[in-house]
């Protein structure tokens, strides 16, 4: 098994990817080197306000879903369901 070198590297150009790279498909910020902490703090909250209002955008989407779907089979049980029906003298659980 062949090992890569930095000269192979250089020759087939690879470059270190981190997983997120690899996983997602897209390359790191190369300008988001922050040296002042109130940016990284703004960057961060930046980040965590997006993910949050993702969160509630999805948790509507499977709430509505739910709902719709909660409608749907009450429809198909009631079309299907057929009221009791007794007669004097017939035998039922108390």
């Amino acid at each position: 098994m062949a090992t890569l070198t930095s000269d192979t590297a250089k020759l087939y150009r690879v470059k270190a990817q981190l997983p997120t790279e690899l996983q997602f498909d897209r390359q790191q910020d190369e300008d988001a080197v922050y040296d002042d902490e109130d940016a990284v703090a703004t960057a961060i909250l930046a980040r965590a306000t997006t993910a949050i209002d993702l969160l509630e955008t999805t948790r509507a989407a499977a709430k509505s879903n739910v709902e719709a779907a909660q409608v749907k089979e009450k429809r198909q049980y009631d079309i299907k369901r057929q009221k009791p029906s007794f007669s004097v003298g017939d035998r039922v659980l108390r």
